[in-house]
């Protein structure tokens, strides 16, 4: 620590801790709080589904408007390092009609091309608390 700190700078700093600390802990309860009422919708929400859809219900009217089901289609992008090179591989052996041996050689460059190129480490600078 330097020495040359001001008892006003010293002050501050501490201050700005001391309310940091205490918005942390703040912040720890209100996420603890949102995960419970999260929690209470889900199951909610499911329960409210299954009921509907049992008894053929597409809208229900509430005091300030109205609940219907919605139907909709996601599609996922599964691209992970676990399964990238299956993808590669299948591509090349079936869309550039490579024979297996050299879709595996290519799949495995692609592989290494991408791990080691594409990877990045940052330094990240952060404040943790423990608690006494």
């Amino acid at each position: 620590m330097s020495d040359n700190i001001s008892e006003t700078d010293l002050l501050n700093f501490k201050n700005d801790l001391l309310e940091w600390s205490e918005l942390n802990r703040v912040l720890q309860q209100s996420k603890s709080n949102n995960k419970k009422i999260s929690d209470q919708l889900n199951k909610l929400k499911e329960r409210n589904i299954d009921f509907m859809k049992s008894k053929g219900i597409d809208a229900c009217n509430v005091d300030d408007g109205q609940i219907s089901l919605r139907k909709t289609k996601k599609t996922i992008l599964d691209i992970k390092k676990s399964n990238l090179d299956e993808i590669l591989y299948d591509y090349f052996l079936n869309s550039e009609s490579m024979s297996s041996d050299d879709a595996e050689k290519k799949t495995s460059q692609m592989m290494n091309y991408i791990t080691e190129n594409h990877s990045k480490t940052t330094e990240i600078l952060s404040l943790y608390k423990k608690t006494l």
